[in-house]
């Protein structure tokens, strides 16, 4: 059986597909985690607000450590 149509068909649909959406802190630590991270990527609704809870606890703790 052929197969190179299918991964050219297959190619072309990943390239027009929207941007990977992250959903689990298992997949945000992947994609740090990467070479060369994707940046075009979107966070899910639940993933964005974790990550700008984190951020909000880091800088809370920043500025009462003096760093």
């Amino acid at each position: 059986m052929k197969l190179g149509g299918i991964d050219r068909r297959l190619e072309a649909l990943e390239e027009r597909a929207k941007p990977r959406i992250i959903a689990t802190l298992a997949d945000f630590v992947i994609w740090c985690a990467e070479d060369e991270p994707d940046e075009d990527v979107e966070l899910s609704p639940q993933m964005q607000e974790f990550v700008d809870e984190a951020l909000k606890h880091i800088e809370e703790d920043s500025s009462v450590s003096g760093f």
